[in-house]
This record gives C-alpha cells, structure tokens and sequence, in this order.
C-alpha cells in the first residue's frame, strides 16, 4: 500500500478523491451551486487534507504494520467512509441553534430554506395568471432546489371556498406539477397528522 505515498496517482488518491467524494455528499444534501471540478479543486484540496490530516494518516499509521486485508479496509474507511460522513457532520453542526443563531444561513434562497425542513402544510397558490390553487405539501411532495430553477410537486389539490378555506380533498387527486416561474406567491398553513 505505500504506492499511495510514493506516487502521483497515490496522493491523488489519498487528497483529492476524498475531497471530491466530501463536496459531492455536500452538494447531494444541501442546496449548492453545480460542483465543476476545476472551479472546486482548491476546495477539493482543502477538504482532503483536512480528511488527511484529521483521520487517514493515524488510521493508516496504527495499521501499518498489519495484514493487508485490515490496512485495505482501513484505506476505504478514511478514504472514502469519512469523507462520505464529514459533509452530513457539518451540516448537523450547522443546524444546532447555538452555531445557526450565530451565523448567516448558507442556504441561498428562502425557498431552499423552507422546504428542506419537510414541514407538511396547506398551500395555496398565488398564480401569476390570477388562479389560486389549494394543495397539500407533504411527505410525498417534492420541491426544487437550487440551483434548479424553481418548481414543486403538490401531492393533492383542495377545493378552496370563496374566503381561501380549506373544504376538501379534490376526489381522484394525484397532485399538481407548477412551475415556479407561473408562481406569484405561496400562502402557508399548518396541517396537522389527522388532518
């Protein structure tokens, strides 16, 4: 294994892959600017060596004199298995409401913000042409992100009355695809289990 040290294509291994490997996760769990590869390498640099420097170096320096099945299955562990949990680490570091409360959110937009809290809710939809549409945001509805331009699945479409209330459940309903370019603006309301 000391291939990985001694040659190009080792310290490509041990440095870029696993930061390549920590900004894709990053990029598949939270609302984030397309990755290009050699726009991030710095970035991609950065976190491999902090992977480097934080674990795979002690995990390969405890197993070095070790059979080669264990020092393999280490090699993936630091290269790969932590590199795959430091950006899901990171983002629940951010979500704790002593470091949230002190910095700027990192997501960029409100919409991003709201819907990646999954919170079930009645809508109603402000159309740009004019029509409102109540519908029910829930667990198999489905929003956008960015940088995706926005647009949302509403798993079922309510009957609204004249005042904006809720009255029933559309009959058949398998939901509404809207374009968020068709979209003025979103009114939010709670909904509970039963409802």
């Amino acid at each position: 294994m000391d291939f990985l040290t001694d040659t190009t294509i080792g310290l490509f291994i041990m440095i870029v892959a696993p930061g390549f490997i920590s900004l894709k996760i990053w990029g598949l769990i939270h609302p984030s600017r397309r990755i290009v590869f050699s726009e991030a390498l710095y970035e991609t640099v950065f976190y491999g060596v902090l992977n480097y420097l934080l674990f795979a170096r002690w995990f390969m320096a405890i197993v070095s004199a070790s059979a080669i099945v264990l020092k393999v299955c280490v090699y993936i562990f630091s290269l790969v298995v932590i590199p795959i949990f430091l950006p899901i680490i990171w983002k629940l570091i951010l979500s704790c409401k002593f470091i949230k409360n002190r910095i700027i959110n990192p997501m960029p937009k409100a919409w991003d913000v709201f819907f990646s809290r999954r919170i079930p809710c009645f809508m109603i939809v402000h159309m740009k042409n004019g029509q409102v549409i109540g519908s029910l945001y829930a667990y198999d509805s489905v929003a956008s992100s960015y940088p995706e331009s926005q647009d949302l699945y509403l798993q079922e479409i309510w009957e609204l009355d004249n005042e904006g209330k809720f009255i029933k459940r559309i009959d058949g309903t398998l939901g509404l695809l809207v374009s968020g370019d068709t979209i003025d603006y979103i009114e939010l309301f709670h909904c509970t289990e039963g409802e």
